[in-house]
């Protein structure tokens, strides 16, 4: 019985997780992300910013990973169209591609990072958290 309380107790408890929208067309990398975030958020993936948008609308996201580079829609139109759609969800652009230019652009269409490929699953981690913090203030 106290066993059966115990699991009860934890289970009111228990807080949800936030949940993060993984925009990445590669596979390897969106299970890169998922290693290194899914034992502390809800993760949603799209494979271009087509799926994204639509998984914006039917659901409450706070903070997003977006690739710069994919087919169909890049990762900038993607922006644009999410501060439309979803002017709440905080965005990290993950791009492989180092530029002054393109980081500029991303700021100015508010993006709140920037993460350049390869990364360390702590710089993920990091920009994740810190989208969250600014999404609960």
């Amino acid at each position: 019985m106290l066993h059966w309380l115990t699991r009860r107790r934890k289970a009111a408890d228990a807080t949800p997780k936030d949940t993060v929208l993984i925009c990445e067309d590669a596979n390897g990398v969106r299970e890169a992300y998922k290693l290194i975030l899914s034992e502390s958020y809800q993760l949603k993936f799209a494979g271009n910013g087509r799926e994204a948008l639509k998984v914006l609308k039917r659901h409450p996201i706070k903070a997003m990973i977006l690739d710069l580079k994919m087919p169909e829609m890049d990762g900038l139109t993607t922006l644009r169209h999410v501060r439309a759609v979803s002017p709440g969800t905080h965005v990290i652009i993950s791009t492989g591609y180092k530029s002054v230019e393109i980081a500029e652009e991303c700021s100015r269409l508010g993006c709140d990072d920037y993460l350049i490929k390869p990364f360390r699953a702590h710089q993920v981690s990091d920009a994740v958290k810190k989208a969250l913090v600014a999404a609960a203030s």
